[in-house]
């Protein structure tokens, strides 16, 4: 599979810095992309990329995605 860690540019996850071992158990194996969600080009691309995979899982809450144009019925 290819998996890909989206996280914001402004909002980074604090493990990779904060415990690095922990970061590469968790996350080792996947890509990593950062995005400026005030983008609106890299929020374009970044809902191209949700409306074209196969699986979703996010932390996110479902109000956050809302704010994002990106509500659960529009996915």
């Amino acid at each position: 599979a290819d998996v890909v860690k989206v996280e914001s540019r402004s909002r980074p996850d604090p493990v990779a810095w904060s415990t690095p071992a922990l970061h590469r158990f968790l996350n080792g194996g996947k890509r990593s992309r950062t995005i400026d969600f005030a983008d609106p080009a890299a929020m374009d691309e970044l809902r191209q990329a949700i409306f074209t995979t196969d699986i979703l899982i996010t932390s996110g809450r479902a109000r956050a995605f809302d704010a994002l144009g990106l509500s659960r019925e529009r996915v």
